[in-house]
């Protein structure tokens, strides 16, 4: 049972990684450079694919973790955390529209 809760957490975990780097990247390019913020949302996506490939290959070359319950446990965390993404994106636009400030 060892492997597969290691590969539930670390498939979670790097889910959540992939998120925070993604929100920290684009609050940062919304407060810097907001006509950039396409540009890095882009390639900031490739670099993370390339980066969660990677590392999804040497997991699953260990023996100490359970292919199956990390990539099941990555995806969800993915999706939970992208739902996540997209409620706050949401919330801050209907914020910003109830206000009267311009969010272009």
């Amino acid at each position: 049972t060892m492997p597969i809760l290691t590969g539930l957490f670390v498939g979670m975990a790097l889910g959540g990684l992939n998120l925070l780097i993604e929100a920290l990247s684009l609050g940062w390019a919304l407060r810097k450079k907001p006509s950039a913020t396409l540009a890095i949302s882009l390639g900031g996506f490739l670099v993370r694919l390339v980066m969660v490939s990677v590392l999804t290959i040497w997991f699953a070359k260990l023996e100490s973790v359970d292919a199956p319950a990390f990539a099941l446990a990555y995806i969800a965390s993915f999706f939970a955390f992208l739902g996540l993404q997209i409620w706050a994106i949401t919330r801050a636009l209907n914020k910003a529209g109830s206000s009267g400030g311009e969010t272009r």
